[in-house]
């Protein structure tokens, strides 16, 4: 897995623009090849806040409702999440990378969403 600079200084400015007035898009979250839940290069998730929200490509998940919680660098399911328990660790952030953490369908230690920064307009609710 590689660093990325563009995920990290994403993730440390958020977008300077003056027409955000709401929650700010910090990324979108890409499926990886080892990702078999999803199709390759579909965004599945939208990172806004402190929340992993699926996108209209995630069908598991009701749209816009947050499906996930980012608490550090753990990714912890969220109440609207029926398919896990909420206080299991599902995903671990590593170097622009969400890796499982054994504690879900995926093998432990594999890269299963990429991320990528993205700064768009602020999204009404």
């Amino acid at each position: 897995m590689g660093k990325s600079l563009g995920v990290a200084l994403c993730s440390l400015w958020p977008c300077q623009s003056k027409e955000h007035q709401g929650p700010i898009m910090r990324a979108v979250i890409f499926p990886t090849v080892n990702n078999d839940n999803h199709l390759y290069g579909l965004a599945s998730y939208l990172w806004i806040d402190n929340h992993l929200y699926p996108t209209v490509h995630n069908r598991q998940d009701t749209y816009a409702l947050p499906a996930y919680e980012i608490d550090g660098a753990w990714v912890y399911p969220s109440k609207y999440n029926l398919a896990l328990s909420p206080q299991y660790p599902v995903y671990m952030l590593d170097h622009g990378y969400f890796v499982a953490t054994g504690h879900g369908a995926e093998p432990t230690g594999v890269p299963i969403f990429q991320v990528r920064c993205s700064c768009l307009p602020h999204l009404d609710d």
